[in-house]
Order: C-alpha cells, then structure tokens, then sequence
C-alpha cells in the first residue's frame, strides 16, 4: 500500500498573508449574507488525500449591526481551515457552503476556492452536494447562486460602492504570526453529529463538489 503523501510545512509569510485574506473574505461572506440565521460548512481536500471539515453556527442581525457566534470554537476551527485552504500548500481543493434557515425550505449557495480567494461555486455541482445522503432524513435546500465576493486589502477600511467590514466576533481577531516554526496543517475538526444527515460537500481539483455519506 502506498504511502500517504507528507504536508508541506508553510512558511510564516505565507501564513500570515492568508490569514489577512480569510478574514477579508469572512467579512465579505457576513456581509452579503445579510440578516439571519446561518450555518457555514467548509470541507478541504488536503495533499495528503484527507479531507477535513468544519462547521459554524452564526447569527447575523443589521438593525443594528450585530454578528453572534453560536460556538466560538467551531468558529476557530472553520477560521483556521479557511487560512490553510486560502494559503494552498498543504490544501488540494476546498468548498465553503452556508445554508441559510428560511421558509419553507432552508436556502443554500456556495464558493470554491481558487488562486487564493473564494469563486461562486456552479449551482449545478452545488445541487449534488446538498442532496441528502440515501436513507438518512434531511431537509432538503434550495440552490442559490452565491454572490461574488470582493476581494479588498485588508487594509481597506471602505471598499468600492461604500462596501465596509462589518465587525467580526472576538476571536476572528488576526494573531501575531507565528515566528519559529510554522504552523502544520490542522488536523480533523470536531464534526458535528447533525453533519451526518447530509452529504459531505467536497471540494475536487477542477472544482467539482463529491458526495461523502457516511
């Protein structure tokens, strides 16, 4: 049997880059999310032909401004596997998708990443991923085209057509990068044990989204 390909160790440059990029994007997401309640799941394909996954519970409210985290540590957790993804080296392929909870049907849109950034994911291949897994009872979800996400410097206090960071809840503060040594790759999240009702949404190199069922 052959042996399972070793990660890449990124460098703290590296590191550090894509942890600015993934809070510009969790921002971005918050915003065109809007008000509601919902649940982001983010499966990666690591180089190590392991997939990992991660899930976080939000509230997001505008009026006013209000952004509440149901587990902060699940919100760590999709954090740190969205910076590894962005960054790329130990991440073959990754799919971030947030359902949110409406009437009569809870609504679902997706993104994949590519080239460092979160692209919207086809609906079509999107549709795949949500469908329940056989046998097991799920609630079935609306597709939706997911908007594309600006990609600003997260230096960028206001960006084009008024767009500004909404706040972010206290632990998606950016920490002083790591010196000596980097960081490893995350390993396997805590999973959810709703998660098991629905299809894993995985991400392919061509951006493909493969059914996982337990």
């Amino acid at each position: 049997m052959p042996a399972r390909p070793e990660l890449t160790r990124p460098a703290d440059a590296a590191i550090a880059a894509a942890m600015s990029r993934t809070l510009t994007a969790l921002a971005a997401l918050l915003q065109v999310l809007g008000d509601g309640e919902h649940t982001l799941n983010l499966v990666a394909e690591r180089t190590d032909d392991t997939f990992v996954r991660a899930q976080a519970d939000l509230s997001i409210s505008t009026a006013p401004l209000r952004l509440a985290v149901l587990d902060e540590d699940d919100y760590c957790a999709l954090r740190t596997l969205l910076v590894f993804a962005l960054e790329g080296s130990t991440v073959r392929s990754a799919v971030l998708i947030a359902t949110t909870a409406t009437e009569p049907h809870p609504r679902a849109c997706g993104w994949t990443v590519r080239n460092g950034w979160l692209h919207p994911m086809d609906t079509a291949e999107l549709q795949q991923a949500v469908i329940p897994c056989p046998g097991v009872p799920a609630v079935r979800r609306e597709v939706y085209d997911a908007p594309v996400l600006p990609r600003i410097t997260d230096t960028d206090e206001e960006g084009p057509r008024g767009w500004t960071r909404p706040p972010l809840p206290p632990t998606a503060t950016a920490p002083t990068p790591p010196r000596s040594p980097a960081p490893s790759a995350p390993s396997t999240p805590r999973a959810p044990a709703r998660s098991s009702s629905t299809c894993t949404a995985a991400a392919t190199a061509n951006a493909r989204a493969a059914r996982k069922c337990p």
